[in-house]
């Protein structure tokens, strides 16, 4: 069954595998300022030999449908887990969710880059989206953008569309 519901923290990294969980808990303390009540969530990414970890607000962890627990997983792993089944070499989603983009770029099965960005407004959004494109040297008129879990007005998809190959709803 698909889970629906996502954690939205910008305070998120992956690293290698090879330190466990212990060296991406310090990873991600030395890139963000965990709070008291956060908790650090570590989940293995077996086809990358990577550890995805973020920190977010201590949560309830929801009970599997064979009686284990789980925990809600992270948007931008959901997305890396989107990228990595479409077939074009240039792999591109992104959400908008309140203040921040997310955003995950690959080229063939290389990760360029997996992380969020605060912003304003839709305008910030996609000039985010757009360096990003630049800074990989991806051709953004020949990369297909695929928008996940993100309410967008008609005018704004129909930006995306002005600057890539397609601009789809996932």
């Amino acid at each position: 069954m698909e889970q629906d519901s996502y954690i939205f923290t910008y305070k998120f990294t992956l690293v290698p595998a090879t330190g466990g969980d212990a060296m991406a808990m310090l990873a991600l303390n030395a890139i963000f300022e965990i709070g008291e009540g956060e908790k650090v969530y570590t989940t293995k990414v077996e086809e990358r030999n990577m550890i995805f970890a973020y920190a977010a607000p201590a949560i309830a962890e929801g009970r599997t449908e064979q009686g284990s627990h789980s925990q809600p997983k992270h948007i931008a792993l959901k997305m890396l887990e989107l990228a990595q089944r479409f077939t074009e070499y240039n792999k591109l989603v992104v959400s908008l969710q309140e203040n921040f983009l997310y955003l995950c770029l690959m080229e063939g099965d290389k990760l360029i880059t997996l992380n969020s960005y605060a912003v304003e407004d839709f305008n910030t959004a996609l000039f985010y989206t757009l360096a990003a494109l630049k800074g990989a040297q991806i051709n953004p008129s020949q990369t297909k953008i695929r928008i996940f879990k993100t309410k967008l007005e008609y005018n704004q998809l129909e930006r995306f569309g002005t600057y890539f190959k397609r601009a789809e709803i996932i």
